[in-house]
């Protein structure tokens, strides 16, 4: 092998010998890859000379100069290899520049909320724009269908879209992104954070132009598609379809309701407690959503959808899913749900007169549900449930205590 070319491949496995496992082709001996002409023009004998040449093809790539892959070409580099050495060198140089004009970008702030976005807002605004830079300038390099994901790995998302196509949407995305994220503000799990208004109206009008600026860059069949598998809405049908089973036919359907009604209505996703107008305007939409869905549905399959959003029913199905259950006992189960709580709501609507009579008629009602899903899901499954995720406690919970009889 030629000085520089040994020098290359030393470089890139101490900078990214994971894009290069597996990877390296050897010009055959009879016909050594030459790569010291490339880069030269005149002979290249030493490791000094050697590596200036090494180091001026590195600062072609930094500059997006195509005749630097034409040299690699030359040199008999595959072009896989290729792509992974560019995209792990180009990476290198984004996160140096990163830390060099944030310090303080790999602090590991843990406790703090801005932690699940990726730090501030100002680090992620230069981590956009730097990633933008680089990303242009491996597609100067490799192609308008380069990009820093691996080329072995496919996002299901573009998965049907050229991949001139996938890069524009992926910048769209990309632009979109910080700032809905601006605009939502930090995420609090518990649903805290205040959202005014005026921010719900930021956010419509951001997803509307969002919307705006796929449909101009795709086909409406094409923004289907990639709507199906990347909007929040489409994940949180996912979510909430996830013990309903549904074939590929119901989530399509579900999916173009969910979306067009939304769309048409001004339905956008906020985190945390939001205006009391808005908070109608989510039921009135939903309400919508769900005449339409009892239309597009069997009777039964309705039936099984209203169930799958029954958080009991949910918990219930993945425990079945777990320890390979019928879904005939996790029904079983949760209609001892629906049966225990029809039970004692009448109970409720017409308690007898002595509060000792209703405290023993609602203990027996729990405990005769308690026997019963024990016997539909088994004393293994039923012990897991009963540890983590029951109604029966909930149940049991309501149950109103006996007086003391203490002085």
């Amino acid at each position: 092998m030629k000085p520089l070319l040994l020098l290359l491949a030393l470089s890139l496995a101490a900078n990214a010998a994971l894009f290069l496992r597996g990877s390296s082709t050897n010009a055959p001996p009879d016909k050594p890859a030459d790569i010291n002409a490339a880069t030269s023009g005149a002979p290249r004998s030493s490791a000094a000379s050697a590596a200036d040449a090494q180091a001026a093809l590195w600062r072609q790539i930094d500059a997006g100069d195509p005749s630097a892959i034409e040299q690699l070409r030359a040199a008999g580099w595959p072009p896989e290899a290729i792509a992974s050495a560019v995209r792990a060198h180009l990476h290198l140089r984004l996160r140096a520049e990163i830390k060099s004009r944030w310090p303080d970008a790999d602090q590991d702030n843990y406790w703090s909320s801005q932690a699940m976005f990726g730090g501030p807002t100002e680090q992620r605004k230069l981590q956009h724009e730097l990633w933008k830079k680089y990303e242009a300038t491996l597609t100067k390099l490799l192609g308008p269908q380069a990009s820093f994901q691996d080329d072995n790995w496919r996002d299901l998302r573009f998965s049907d879209l050229p991949p001139e196509k996938a890069n524009v949407v992926r910048a769209i995305e990309d632009d979109y992104r910080l700032l809905l994220s601006e605009a939502r503000g930090s995420f609090d799990p518990d649903g805290n954070n205040l959202v005014l208004p005026e921010d719900i109206e930021k956010l419509r009008f951001l997803e509307k132009e969002r919307r705006a600026d796929l449909a101009r860059a795709l086909t409406p069949e094409e923004l289907f598609e990639y709507e199906l598998r990347s909007t929040d809405a489409a994940n949180g049908i996912r979510f909430r379809l996830d013990a309903f089973d549904p074939s590929e036919e119901e989530f399509r359907a579900i999916f173009r309701i969910v979306q067009e009604t939304s769309a048409r209505r001004g339905r956008v996703e906020v985190y945390g407690s939001v205006p009391p107008d808005e908070q109608a305007l989510q039921k009135q939409v939903q309400a919508e959503i769900e005449a339409q869905l009892q239309q597009q549905l069997s009777p039964e399959r309705y039936a099984d959808y209203k169930r799958a959003q029954d958080f009991d029913y949910r918990a219930l199905h993945e425990l079945g899913k777990h320890f390979d259950l019928p879904m005939s006992a996790v029904r079983a189960a949760h209609d001892v749900k629906l049966t225990s709580e029809q039970r004692i709501a009448q109970l409720r609507k017409n308690p007898p007169k002595d509060p000792d009579e209703m405290r023993v008629a609602l203990t027996e009602i729990v405990d005769e549900a308690e026997v019963q899903v024990n016997a539909a899901l088994g004393e293994r499954a039923y012990e897991i449930y009963a540890q983590n995720y029951t109604f029966l406690a909930n149940l049991r919970r309501s149950i109103p205590q006996a007086k003391s009889t203490n002085r």
